[in-house]
């Protein structure tokens, strides 16, 4: 079994809870491909999924969190996935507003201009889609699960506000 773990924007493979999920696929068999995408503070569409795309062959299973979830449905438009998983997912219009105001120093335009791109849900080729939201997330609003597929699952739990702990094991019960 292959897993790939897309982290997102100004992260890295070892930040968050990454390594923690890495170590928890491993232990169930899997074989999980967890890196740093290139230019992560200003990220490009194509660069990004130049990256991701040799990694995607018979992979039975991807998380991405935060702009990782939109990479993983751009990615999901290509290759079919058995399951897919978005934790915190900026899949839409954030509050751009908010990250201006307190990101000073982020390139929140690339960000914007990154999740502009957009996807087509119609392309999907997920067998088991699974979102994770935060009621508390003040960059990721609930309204974007409508941009999901009516068949997936899409859980909103209180108080995890940007996914951004070290250990989630919200995401180890959709596995």
């Amino acid at each position: 079994m292959k897993a790939v773990v897309i982290h997102g924007f100004e992260g890295s493979a070892d930040s968050n809870w990454f390594p923690w999920i890495e170590a928890e696929l491993v232990g169930k068999g899997y074989e999980v491909f967890n890196e740093t995408f290139p230019n992560a503070d200003h990220p490009n569409l194509n660069e990004v999924l130049e990256f991701y795309r040799p990694q995607m062959n018979d992979v039975d299973l991807v998380i991405g969190h935060s702009l990782g979830a939109f990479i993983a449905l751009k990615l999901s438009e290509e290759f079919k996935f058995t399951k897919l998983v978005l934790v915190a997912p900026a899949i839409g219009t954030l509050n751009y507003p908010y990250m201006y105001e307190n990101w000073e120093g982020s390139d929140v335009d690339s960000l914007k201009s990154f999740i502009g791109n957009g996807f087509n849900s119609n392309l999907l080729k997920v067998d088991q889609g699974f979102a994770l939201f935060s009621l508390d997330d003040p960059y990721v609003p609930l309204v974007l699960r409508e941009l999901l597929p009516e068949n997936w699952i899409v859980s909103a739990v209180e108080g995890k506000h940007h996914f951004q702990e070290e250990v989630q094991y919200e995401i180890l019960d959709v596995l």
